[in-house]
């Protein structure tokens, strides 16, 4: 109408001359330094994968124990805690604790949590409303809806209209609630389904992630050490908008670990490599059926900021091993990984080679990956980037170190022949 105004999202504008990769490092020194916090991230479990909605009490307890014995640091319970959830259709918008699953409520689960000397997280989805639940029944015109005509739900949900005061009010209380009764350190936000039937105008969409921002930027008001992970579907609400307000992104669903190797590397044309979240999970993965083995997931998600979301009370005893020697491993080069520059590189090998490369200070590592073995193939060569060309560096590459110049590494390169399908390596510079 005739005098109103809106005010569009901020954008950022920059250029460089040296190429994509130039631009991401721009991008994400911008981000490290002017946006995210500055501590480095914690290795978590998260129980979905290995639960799904089949929550209890001990059972989380089970798996927090084995998370901690293994080298997690936060614990994160996921869907299935609260109200009637026992699936996709019921629970949603009634945010009150599950009786028949935590009898006395999360804190004993919480205070194993912590006597583990882990941080305590969890899971919740404050947009939505399933229609069995008793907010729906008390308060159907919360929802996005045609004037005249049902709305149907997807993944059994509505939207709640979170533009409206009340509406907004009710989900800012809730979250101000559960973190005032409970010691709780992380909050993985979801949203699982668009808004697609409004008879409202045409700011909706717009004014709705608005309101997000509000409730989550006056959360943090009151409680600013919890961490937010923003979760939409997967990578729903990956954008600097939202990271603005979001520590952490759940990059993907799809936690395959051959496909997350091309989902991370799109990913991280843009936004910052400390914010993205990769799994570790089992196999046969849920989505792909792939069978992969456990080094090559770990060193998959160890690109990223580390979790681990596999049902660790049913692995053996020799995946224990590898599992708690990848997240001592991860600890140690995190901060390479999470504050240092980004590069991906292209072998000159054309054998179905993926290179990736991270530079912090005088450290680097490069991540190799053989997803399909060639056979009679010759090694890859792979020319490194961002060392100091005047000094030298210790390679240490599949159980030997050699001493080359920066000139050398970024000229001539390093030579590595990985066998076998699936077949992957860390290499350590310094």
């Amino acid at each position: 109408e005739a005098g109103d105004t809106i005010e569009s999202p901020s954008i950022i504008c920059g250029y460089c001359g040296n190429g994509f990769t130039g631009m991401s490092h721009n991008l994400h020194s911008f981000a490290r330094n002017t946006i995210m916090k500055q501590d480095r991230k914690m290795v978590l479990y998260n129980s979905w994968e290995a639960t799904e909605f089949n929550v209890t009490c001990q059972h989380q307890i089970d798996l927090a124990r084995k998370a901690a014995t293994l080298g997690a640091e936060l614990f994160v319970l996921d869907d299935g805690w609260f109200g009637q959830r026992h699936g996709i259709n019921n629970g949603l918008g009634d945010w009150y604790v599950n009786e028949e699953k935590f009898p006395d409520g999360l804190n004993p689960l919480i205070d194993v949590v912590k006597q583990c000397g882990m941080k305590f997280g969890i899971w919740i989805e404050p947009e939505m409303v399933n229609p069995p639940t008793d907010l729906y029944k008390k308060h159907p015109d919360w929802i996005y809806q045609f004037d005249k005509v049902e709305s149907d739900t997807s993944r059994g949900q509505y939207v709640l209209n979170i533009t409206l005061p009340e509406v907004k009010s009710y989900i800012l209380t809730m979250i101000e609630n559960l973190l005032s009764n409970h010691d709780i350190a992380y909050i993985k936000w979801d949203a699982n389904r668009p808004i697609s039937q409004s008879s409202n105008n045409k700011e909706i969409w717009h004014n709705h992630i608005l309101a997000v921002y509000d409730i989550v930027a006056k959360v943090k008001q009151k409680f600013p050490n919890v961490i937010f992970e923003a979760c939409a579907s997967g990578g729903g609400r990956i954008d600097y908008g939202a990271l603005t307000y979001f520590d952490d992104f759940w990059t993907s669903d799809n936690t395959d670990a051959f496909d997350r190797l091309t989902i991370q590397e799109s990913y991280s044309f843009i936004y910052p490599i400390k914010a993205m979240r990769a799994w570790v999970t089992d196999c046969p993965n849920f989505l792909s059926k792939r069978n992969i083995p456990l080094r090559f997931r770990f060193h998959s998600a160890m690109m990223g900021t580390l979790g681990i979301g596999s049902n660790i009370l049913k692995i053996t005893a020799e995946d224990e091993v590898v599992y708690r020697e990848m997240i001592e491993k991860y600890k140690e080069i995190a901060h390479i990984v999470q504050e240092g520059d980004f590069y991906r590189l292209k072998p000159i090998s054309q054998n179905k080679y993926y290179a990736f490369q991270y530079v912090y200070n005088d450290e680097s590592l490069v991540y190799v990956f053989l997803p399909q073995t060639i056979i009679g193939h010759d090694r890859a060569r792979i020319l490194l980037r961002g060392l100091d060309p005047s000094k030298q560096y210790n390679v240490a590459m599949q159980g030997a170190t050699i001493t080359k110049s920066g000139e050398y590494l970024m000229n001539f390169g390093i030579q590595i022949k990985l066998t076998g399908d699936y077949a992957s390596e860390i290499i350590e510079i310094k």
